[in-house]
């Protein structure tokens, strides 16, 4: 007896049609991966947000920059935009944060549930620094925050014994925060797709039109 081995080469027409016979599950897979995603963020619940401001400088706390002048120059400048980064490291430290939550108040709240609520954000080529705390009580947002803002600069002086902190904006009322993530969202629609690429090319070469065997050459679709 003779085998037979016909193939079917897949070619881009061909897949794109079996994309188009199958647009409206397309569609629909994608719909509901996105709601998937959604629903997924919406299930953490509300947060709240606050932000506060801050500058890093060269000079001490008797207001003198490191060249024993009121008045800072170049390398003054370049020292606070060094020192920033320091700072900003120094904003979510163990050290910082336990000051931070030393209180019967907080005593619940541990301090990595703390640092992944903190960001802190520097301007480029500045020493300006943001801090944004995302939280669930708004009360308690706001008085984190501030108390952070009261912290660091106390510790920065501790720990590298130069330079200072000027507060710009401290922390407003915390403002809700929608919970759905565009990440989440796309997410969900991108595996909606893709699962529907995959049904496409399923259904093209488990049910062609005519074949004994069929395979599926990826270089077919070059």
């Amino acid at each position: 007896m003779q085998d037979t081995n016909d193939e079917i080469e897949i070619y881009i027409p061909g897949l794109l049609h079996s994309i188009w016979d199958l647009r409206w599950i397309i569609l629909f897979l994608m719909v509901l991966g996105a709601l998937a995603g959604t629903a997924l963020s919406l299930d953490g619940g509300t947060t709240y947000e606050t932000r506060a401001s801050m500058i890093v400088n060269a000079r001490n706390t008797n207001d003198v920059y490191q060249n024993g002048t009121p008045v800072p120059k170049n390398e003054d400048i370049q020292l606070a935009r060094n020192l920033v980064k320091t700072v900003q490291l120094l904003a979510t430290s163990n050290r910082v944060l336990e000051l931070v939550l030393d209180t019967d108040e907080y005593r619940d709240i541990s301090l990595e549930q703390l640092k992944s609520g903190i960001n802190v954000t520097i301007e480029d080529d500045t020493s300006f620094m943001q801090l944004t705390l995302h939280w669930e009580n708004p009360h308690e947002a706001v008085d984190l925050l501030n108390r952070l803002m009261k912290v660091l600069p106390d510790v920065m002086l501790e720990v590298m014994d130069i330079g200072s902190v000027s507060v710009i904006d401290t922390p407003g009322q915390a403002t809700g925060v929608p919970s759905a993530s565009f990440r989440n969202t796309a997410i969900g629609t991108a595996a909606g797709l893709l699962m529907a690429v995959y049904w496409a090319l399923f259904t093209t070469c488990s049910f062609p039109k005519s074949a004994t065997t069929v395979s599926w050459r990826p270089w077919a679709l070059i």
